[in-house]
């Protein structure tokens, strides 16, 4: 096959039109197609997960610029390592420059150690008389 790549949004809106496969999932294959070069990546786009939601809504109060706090929130980082102070040899290591991606993901973890200091993790397995049991929740 020859020609140009899809790019993430391309392949992101063309996952969401199979049945059965949500916002959530289309952007996990689509960052998945990333890591094995199969389609372009574009450093603009980024889809925020449940786990990415609740950390922005942590930090931020809210999530409805989420595209503009991830862009805050890079900025700010680029500025903190331009900051750092040069003749420290573990700060003289080149950083690759965050992504979008990087940051939604590293929000994801956020909550995760979050919700694991109040104690919220791990979810316990109880035992039911409905097949299959079910999940007491913590938190």
């Amino acid at each position: 096959m020859t020609g140009k790549k899809a790019t993430m949004k391309d392949m992101y809106q063309a996952l969401l039109q199979v049945k059965g496969i949500g916002r959530f999932l289309a952007f996990q294959i689509t960052a998945d197609l990333i890591m094995i070069d199969a389609i372009e990546f574009d450093k603009d786009f980024v889809m925020l997960g449940p786990g990415a939601r609740k950390g922005l809504l942590i930090i931020n109060g809210n999530t409805t610029s989420c595209a503009d706090l991830l862009q805050s929130v890079n900025n700010e980082l680029k500025s903190r390592y331009e900051e750092r102070d040069q003749s420290d040899i573990l700060n003289s290591i080149p950083v690759q420059e965050l992504r979008l991606i990087d940051i939604e993901h590293g929000l994801c973890e956020y909550i995760r150690y979050y919700k694991a200091v109040r104690g919220c993790y791990p979810k316990k397995y109880v035992p039911s008389t409905k097949s299959g049991g079910e999940l007491r929740r913590n938190c």
